[in-house]
């Protein structure tokens, strides 16, 4: 019975209870805290874009009028400099001329986890 009892103690011993670290997060539960957190429109107005018509001059290529904002899908695209729909991780990396893995990284820093 002592051997069973030592098996279970080394077992807790060598879990890593989670502590706020994004590398015991999976892409899922990544993305879907920041999509709680940084949602799209948060996003846009911290970088002091214009919202409040669902978009206009597009702030990465300046275009005006090509900026479009798909609330209810919480994506983003110009038809100028983008020929897809973009969600909040993507717009902090091209604003900030990063990687996406590196905005992702940024914005889990934001809500608390990383080291």
């Amino acid at each position: 019975m002592s051997d069973k009892t030592d098996v279970l103690e080394l077992k807790t011993e060598n879990t890593k209870m989670p502590d706020n670290t994004f590398e015991e997060l999976t892409p899922q539960e990544e993305n879907r805290i920041i999509d709680e957190l940084f949602p799209l429109i948060s996003i846009l107005d911290s970088y002091g874009v214009d919202t409040s018509m669902g978009g206009g001059k597009c702030p990465l290529c300046g275009h005006p009028d090509d900026f479009v904002i798909t609330r209810d899908k919480n994506t983003w695209w110009c038809e100028t400099c983008s020929n897809t729909a973009h969600d909040n991780i993507e717009f902090v990396a091209k604003i900030e001329r990063i990687t996406r893995d590196e905005a992702r990284r940024h914005l889990l820093q934001m809500a608390g986890f990383g080291k």
